[in-house]
């Protein structure tokens, strides 16, 4: 008996589509699928391994084989379906079965998952499956509470780690930090504590990341005999670590039927395999992509995430969250465009009719069906330019229809993951996640083409200009931070106590300066102005006015990132704190105060000779005491101009002392 024809709704139905022999051959026996292999990793590559024979064939369903092949696989034979129509046949488990085919024509050795088949290579039809599957998904909506402030937690610590290890290092790998990262928010979602408190430690990150090369390899069917035991010495801290602090899950998992043994294991499984691989492929790729749409996406979507947060009365909340919708498609268009499973499985549980755009094709029973996601979701006939990332693509209610496209998690996303098919039971919370990063880097930081540059499996700080991104931190007495993007400039704090200037290289960060504690410091119309402990320093649009390291109490100016180009702003004196520095952002005026006497006529510049204007220092009197002013006009007015902007903002200055004082 042949089953209906299976496709998506696609307007071409099956009456109008002719029936056709599947195209492609496996070759002689051994020597093709060597040769298949040969092809697929080193002559031409995943994609044009399979571009190439849907051009040969005209046709994106066919026959070929897929790695391991020989000595590991006793049968490579696979029916590759790669468009969007014939693609969801793979999700349709009353049609195919997933039983031992999660890797492919292989399965690994049970000795990885201590002799157990765990949930991901069990069938649907199978009575653990649903029992599995039902712990899992019970245990995600218990903890919905924690996603948002334990990862928030984690996220906060990334980039602190990020920015540390650019101060000592002059670069960082955000693989490396984000892996710790993500291995810390599982470990803790499922057991309850951080992996520090157990006898894991800090290994987690390298126990799992060997342990699922291994099961890749796939050394478990080599026929070598001590890999077993390597296996288990890999797993067992991590193993005993679940076991004893995951006691409360184990618990209910015993209530369900499921030996504590077996449920132990699939946490393992599930922590180490499911969300800890996914995070590692996926949050990388999520960067990448961002940082690919430019400094126009950024702008969007720090507009986007910072007036959501503004909205909740700066709290990020799902409610928040969910009123940011480009945000939403940014991480769609990611797991469209790059997912972080590209193969699928499956084996017919009957004759089959499957469905292309323009043929339908008859799969036998027990063949093994293949599906290359990245092929699928960058269908032309559904997707208009597959192959470019389309940050808003998802956007609007057209948008929202692309969805059902969207594969990544063994489903349409317009499908829901329950205990009796075999979507990812985390669908959801790997959306949430995803956002979050996208949340927390652009609360962070306003663009990130200027901050991250991606390099195939590294990720360094990097200039996205001609000169220099510059970096400065401060410390201020409560130990709040500011950070502002003004221009070309980047503010954010490095380390406590100090301020630093860091000129920008591919892949290096050169230490400029490091110099006194910033007390405050304040930006609008392109200028950057701090009040420090021993000075002042100011910054404007594309140049920079910094410390002179000789004397740190007056300014230079350098150009292209040389100290010996610039000139100083205060020939004599300096501003010093106690006082204070504001915007008057209406008028682009900097009111600056301090108690110290400020250098008289003859010690600063004339305002001719000035990227902006700024008069003789003024002093001022008030019944807190007495000190002196030095007004900045950022727009280029003529002196005459500064005298009247200055008596006419003598309110503004006495309130902003008034609330210093």
């Amino acid at each position: 008996m042949v089953s209906s024809p299976s496709s998506s709704d696609h307007p071409a139905t099956s009456d109008h589509l002719p029936l056709r022999e599947i195209p492609g051959d496996y070759g002689l026996p051994f020597f093709g699928p060597i040769k298949d292999r040969y092809d697929y990793f080193y002559n031409q590559g995943k994609d044009d391994f399979f571009k190439t024979r849907i051009i040969k064939y005209n046709s994106t369903v066919f026959r070929t084989n897929m790695p391991p092949g020989p000595f590991i696989s006793n049968n490579p034979k696979v029916v590759a379906v790669l468009d969007s129509k014939s693609f969801p046949i793979l999700f349709d488990n009353e049609k195919v079965e997933k039983r031992n085919i999660l890797d492919g024509t292989y399965m690994p050795s049970t000795s990885f998952f201590g002799g157990y088949r765990v949930c991901a290579f069990l069938d649907t039809s199978e009575s653990s499956h649903h029992a599995l599957k039902s712990l899992f998904l019970s245990f995600l909506a218990s903890s919905h509470k924690k996603f948002i402030p334990y990862l928030r937690t984690g996220l906060s610590e990334l980039f602190a780690n990020l920015e540390s290890e650019i101060a000592d290092k002059k670069s960082a790998d955000f693989n490396e930090i984000s892996d710790n990262m993500a291995f810390d928010f599982v470990f803790r979602l499922v057991t309850g504590v951080l992996p520090s408190e157990t006898k894991v430690k800090s290994k987690g990150p390298g126990t799992i990341t060997t342990w699922l090369a291994l099961q890749l390899a796939p050394l478990g069917t080599a026929g070598l005999k001590f890999v077993p035991n390597f296996i288990d010495d890999i797993i067992h801290t991590l193993y005993n670590a679940v076991y004893d602090s995951a006691t409360s899950l184990l618990d209910e998992a015993e209530k369900s039927g499921i030996k504590r043994e077996e449920a132990c294991h699939n946490l393992v499984f599930l922590i180490g395999f499911n969300a800890f691989g996914g995070m590692k492929v996926l949050y990388p790729s999520l960067i990448k992509w961002i940082g690919s749409g430019g400094a126009t996406l950024h702008r969007r979507l720090a507009e986007e995430i910072r007036a959501a947060v503004k909205e909740a009365e700066g709290d990020v909340t799902l409610t928040a969250i969910e009123n940011m919708p480009l945000t939403k498609s940014v991480v769609y268009e990611t797991l469209r465009i790059d997912p972080p499973v590209p193969f699928q499985y499956a084996k017919a549980r009957e004759d089959i009719v499957v469905e292309s755009h323009d043929s339908k094709f008859q799969i036998k029973k027990g063949e093994v069906i293949f599906g290359y996601q990245p092929l699928a979701t960058k269908d032309p006939k559904v997707f208009e330019n597959p192959e470019e990332f389309v940050a808003d693509r998802f956007v609007g209610e057209e948008g929202e229809k692309l969805l059902r496209y969207v594969y990544w998690s063994n489903a349409r996303e317009t499908n829901a993951p329950s205990a009796d098919n075999k979507q990812c039971p985390a669908r959801d919370l790997v959306v949430l996640l995803s956002r979050l990063l996208v949340v927390e880097l652009f609360l962070r930081y306003k663009a990130l083409d200027s901050v991250l540059w991606f390099h195939a499996e590294h990720v360094a700080w990097a200039s996205g200009f001609a000169w220099a991104v510059l970096l400065v931190a401060w410390a201020c007495d409560a130990g709040s931070v500011y950070r502002t993007f003004i221009g070309d400039t980047l503010i954010r704090q490095v380390s406590w106590g100090q301020w630093m200037v860091l000129n920008f290289e591919v892949k290096e960060v050169e230490l400029l300066l490091h110099g006194s504690n910033i007390i405050e410091i304040v930006a609008d119309h392109g200028i950057v102005f701090a009040l420090a402990q021993s000075g002042v320093c100011a910054f404007n649009r594309v140049k920079v006015i910094v410390p002179n390291m000789m004397a740190l109490d007056r300014c230079i100016k350098i150009r292209k990132g040389q100290p010996d180009a610039g000139f100083a702003l205060l020939t004599s004196g300096s501003f010093k704190w106690p006082g204070f520095v504001e915007f008057d952002d209406v008028n682009g005026n900097v009111l600056t105060f301090s108690r110290h006497k400020i250098a008289g006529p003859e010690g600063i510049r004339h305002p001719n000779t000035l990227p902006f204007g700024a008069p003789p220092p003024h002093r001022y009197h008030g019944h807190h005491g007495e000190g002196y002013s030095l007004f900045i006009n950022c727009r280029g007015h003529t002196l005459k101009e500064y005298e009247a902007d200055l008596e006419d903002n003598g309110s503004y200055f006495h309130s902003a002392y008034e609330r210093w004082a």
